[in-house]
């Protein structure tokens, strides 16, 4: 990262996550424009909210970074944050659902 900081996807080692399958993972990261709701964006900010349940109508997949906006009333309010995918299951979710695990970058 050029400022003495570890990325967090260099912490991420891939092959020693369980339930974690090679189909979750690709190489380099995209990133994900997503509305949040205040609430929500609040607990990640505060009260240390660390996943994300999704469409996952964008193929996410670990290491992918969302960029999270909030959004409230049919308007973006300004505030937004990053978060690195860093584990996903789809386990006993709506099809087409998943569960991101997610790390906050650069705060």
């Amino acid at each position: 990262m050029g400022n003495g900081m570890i990325d967090p996807i260099d912490m991420i080692s891939f092959s020693f996550v369980p339930g974690l399958f090679a189909s979750h993972i690709r190489p380099g990261r995209h990133a994900h424009e997503l509305k949040i709701d205040p609430q929500y964006y609040s607990d990640i900010i505060f009260r240390g909210k660390s996943f994300e349940i999704r469409n996952n109508d964008r193929d996410f997949r670990v290491g992918d970074v969302l960029v999270l906006k909030e959004y409230v009333n049919g308007h973006y309010t300004g505030k937004e944050l990053r978060a690195i995918v860093t584990y996903m299951t789809d386990y006993a979710q709506q099809k087409g659902y998943v569960v991101m695990a997610i790390e906050r970058m650069g705060y």
